[in-house]
């Protein structure tokens, strides 16, 4: 009897093996390609956020293990709304002639036109470029489903100036997601920041109500110029002043507001071109030689 068992479980081992050994790995946009799946994409309302509805479906015979592949960009079948570029990065296992559903997380990719309302269809138009991949990684890996990863996919779908990545709250991974888009795409790292006006309701559940209003989400006006000067507290032991100077050198204002912390001095500089002359500026960080530490220009327009 324990014989007839053993050989039952062996079996069953055996079989279990043989089904998991006839899994599929295969990319969703390889898979939409050959036509192993079939897809169904609806919008939820809105630009940012988990606001696409992906549904799959298996067509073949065997069990598939879907990789949704970094940065898709889906085009709804109305062009006048937006584009939108699906972060992605995760599988998505799937039956045989079986289908499954995923929420993706979402970003604008045409800040000219309007946010999407529910219930528009979508398709697949293509994959971004190296750039938005790494791009999409990087916003996956640190969790930016905010303005700044907004502002990160805008620079690529739109050329948007480098200068609009930018976080208030974490002006390190601004620096840092800037430095590798400049590097791969060999633009200049920008000597300061832009604050504009973006319609962040567009893409919150405000525009899933029928009544919202369609608008362009981004306005590409300058709110605020924005300059961060940052230095350890051992620099050069020394009394460090960050001075704000017009074209001609004339100092216009000594910015005093500044952050201490462990980590050092940091200084955030803001210029509203609705209050001060349009023109040149240089922002500097000077000890009291006159010695330069830091210095950042920003043409104000």
């Amino acid at each position: 009897m324990k014989y007839y068992q053993a050989l039952i479980f062996v079996f069953a081992s055996l079989c279990y093996y043989t089904a998991d050994a006839t899994v599929k790995d295969v990319l969703l946009s390889k898979a939409i390609q050959k036509k192993f799946v079939q897809i169904e994409a609806i919008s939820l309302g809105g630009y940012r956020g988990e606001c696409l509805d992906l549904k799959v479906k298996n067509n073949t015979s065997a069990p598939l293990n879907v990789y949704v592949d970094p940065a898709l960009i889906f085009q709804p079948s109305d062009t006048s709304y937006q584009d939108l570029v699906a972060v992605g990065g995760f599988y998505l296992a799937i039956l045989p002639q079986k289908d499954t559903c995923a929420i993706l997380q979402t970003f604008c990719g045409k800040s000219y036109a309007s946010s999407p309302r529910r219930n528009i269809n979508y398709k697949l138009l293509r994959q971004g470029d190296d750039v938005m991949v790494s791009v999409a990684d990087f916003i996956r890996e640190h969790k930016l489903y905010n303005g700044m990863g907004q502002s990160a996919i805008w620079s690529l779908t739109n050329n948007h100036s480098l200068s609009t990545i930018y976080s208030r709250q974490d002006t390190g991974l601004s620096k840092e997601l800037i430095k590798m888009i400049a590097k791969k795409t060999g633009r200049e790292i920008p000597q300061f920041y832009t604050i504009h006006k973006v319609n962040y309701d567009a893409g919150s559940d405000n525009s899933r109500n029928s009544n919202f209003t369609c608008a362009p989400v981004f306005n590409p006006e300058v709110e605020k110029y924005v300059v961060v000067v940052e230095w350890q507290n051992s620099t050069s032991n020394r009394n460090l002043h960050v001075f704000v100077l017009k074209e001609d050198g004339e100092v216009f204002y000594e910015h005093n507001d500044e952050t201490i912390t462990s980590r050092g001095h940091k200084a955030t500089v803001e210029l509203d071109p609705k209050k001060v002359p349009k023109g040149k500026y240089t922002v500097i960080l000077r000890d009291d030689d006159n010695v330069i530490y830091q210095q950042n220009e920003v043409l104000v327009m």
